[in-house]
């Protein structure tokens, strides 16, 4: 049986930079313990972590952490983007105005451009973006926030990590799925079976990933 660890770090270094990892689970999933793994193989690598949390959900990782034992000041790694919400978690840098996805979008690049510029190689990871779905008044708006996901796509310097509730979206906007999953180069998809975490990944760039299952005991 496979440890999370050794999971997380034959996937990540795996993954390649330019690519948009969809990193999918259900409501039954605990998605703070990726957060996790995905931060210390980020720090072991050297590389600038930016989360963007969207409506408090960073908050919700962290306690996650904290009960289940780990060290949730792993979070205080990355600098902290926020959209909405009213909890400061992690080394907060800047609280976007809400707006309208595109002028949202073109604050987000100025800060993290600000942000990515001494460094070669950015993590940013994208924290509870079912709810910017379930919020979204028209398709319209829904296709808008897609177009910007494309649009950070395929830049060398980045790595893309989105963390999305199926089980949110698919009630919400069922459609939403397979956009996203035809725009990343690598899906994920997490759940419970037998009381044990169930990776798979049906479809990824890297031949070395591209079907695999991985099984992780529960932590």
């Amino acid at each position: 049986m496979e440890t999370p660890e050794n999971v997380s770090l034959h996937i990540m270094d795996n993954v390649k930079f330019g690519e948009t990892l969809l990193l999918e689970h259900d409501s039954q999933i605990i998605p703070g313990i990726g957060l996790y793994y995905i931060l210390k193989w980020a720090r072991a690598r050297g590389y600038e972590v930016i989360i963007y949390d969207i409506l408090d959900t960073l908050r919700v990782y962290r306690i996650q952490l904290e009960l289940l034992g780990l060290d949730p000041s792993i979070v205080e790694y990355a600098k902290v983007i926020k959209e909405g919400g009213r909890f400061y978690v992690g080394n907060v840098v800047k609280r976007l105005s809400e707006v309208g996805v595109s002028v949202r979008e073109k604050e987000y690049e100025k800060v993290e451009e600000d942000l990515a510029r001494d460094h070669e190689n950015i993590v940013t990871i994208v924290l509870g973006l079912e709810k910017l779905f379930l919020l979204s008044q028209s398709k319209q708006d829904i296709m808008a926030l897609l177009n910007s996901i494309l649009k950070h796509s395929g830049d060398r310097r980045r790595l893309t990590i989105y963390t999305v509730n199926v089980d949110i979206v698919k009630v919400a906007t069922p459609f939403v799925i397979p956009l996203l999953e035809e725009i990343a180069t690598t899906v994920i998809k997490t759940k419970i079976e037998d009381f044990k975490i169930v990776l798979r990944i049906p479809k990824s760039v890297d031949r070395e990933l591209r079907r695999k299952t991985f099984k992780i005991e529960h932590v």
